[in-house]
């Protein structure tokens, strides 16, 4: 994946953080205290989700549980509204987040 200039944000994913989810999710008074600015989405990793806080917002152990997925995805079990609010994110983003996640899991 080519890398953003921000961090090691690959630019994909730096790319659907900035078309879907920072025109709410940013400045010092972010819904829910969550920027998705890409300096700050490492702020993310492995924090409880204000919403559901027995579930991480990244969870750089388990990716496939993080919240922000279960958000963009629609599951059940989430609080509040599908993300982003308005229309789903096409499948095809989702997979960017999610590839994304899971190469960010950490070993045991």
């Amino acid at each position: 994946m080519e890398k953003s200039l921000v961090g090691c944000l690959p630019a994909d994913v730096a790319s659907v953080f900035a078309k879907h989810c920072v025109d709410c999710h940013k400045g010092q008074f972010a819904p829910r205290g969550l920027s998705w600015e890409a300096a700050k989405i490492e702020a993310a990793f492995d924090v409880p989700s204000r919403e559901v806080p027995g579930l991480k917002i990244i969870d750089t152990a388990a990716p496939e549980s993080s919240y922000v997925l279960k958000k963009v995805r629609g599951e059940t079990g989430i609080k509040g509204k599908r993300m982003p609010p308005g229309k789903a994110l096409a499948p095809e983003t989702i997979k960017v987040l999610e590839d994304w996640m899971l190469s960010l899991k950490k070993a045991p």
